[in-house]
């Protein structure tokens, strides 16, 4: 909307009822209260059970679990995986919330990345809507191939360790064993030698 469109945002999706969303409730409310007012950097949280707003936003942005954070352009939000002290949100929050290149900021983009956003301005909305149907099939390209090769490797995972186990099975109902009493037994004083000793 107009608050957060020309803003850089750092954001706080939650539920009234999440746990973790209480543990860290003070310190988000201290952070909102930092910035607030700010002219470059908002602050804020939206409750994703709020049928007001919150929970169609929520579900639009794909939010399922909680608390999410998300930072940048509103129109371009990042997941925030750091830590949820005031401390750590409050550095993050001022390394992040700078005024950054954006449709509604022009004058902070770079030559080419200011000709792209004026390209995409003169396209019509039917065809802008084809670009970005192209560009989230790549990622979920891009998904479906991390699962396939992290299910690929889970396999050769389980059949190495299976190989494992049976390797290390077949060593010690073999000769390991018999080979380490004996060492055991060598290393122990003879009935000659502990008489000669209390000698």
């Amino acid at each position: 909307d107009n608050m957060t469109s020309t803003k850089t945002v750092f954001i706080k999706f939650f539920a009234p009822w999440c746990t973790h969303c209480k543990r860290m409730a003070n310190d988000w409310e201290q952070l909102e209260e930092e910035w607030k007012g700010d002219d470059v950097g908002l602050v804020a949280s939206v409750d994703c059970t709020d049928h007001n707003g919150g929970k169609k936003l929520c579900n639009y942005l794909g939010i399922e679990s909680f608390p999410t954070l998300k930072y940048g352009d509103p129109f371009d939000l990042e997941e925030y995986n750091g830590g949820r002290s005031y401390t750590e949100l409050s550095e993050f929050a001022h390394e992040v919330l700078i005024p950054i290149c954006s449709v509604n900021k022009l004058e902070l983009c770079d030559d080419d990345t200011k000709a792209l956003i004026e390209k995409y301005l003169q396209t019509n909305a039917h065809d802008l809507e084809l670009l970005i149907k192209e560009e989230e099939a790549r990622l979920t390209q891009a998904e479906e191939a991390f699962r396939e090769t992290t299910h690929d490797l889970s396999q050769r995972y389980e059949a190495a360790e299976a190989q494992r186990k049976e390797a290390i099975s077949q060593v010690m109902q073999g000769e390991l064993p018999l080979l380490r009493q004996v060492q055991a037994a060598r290393s122990l004083p003879t009935s000659d030698e502990t008489t000669k000793e209390e000698l």
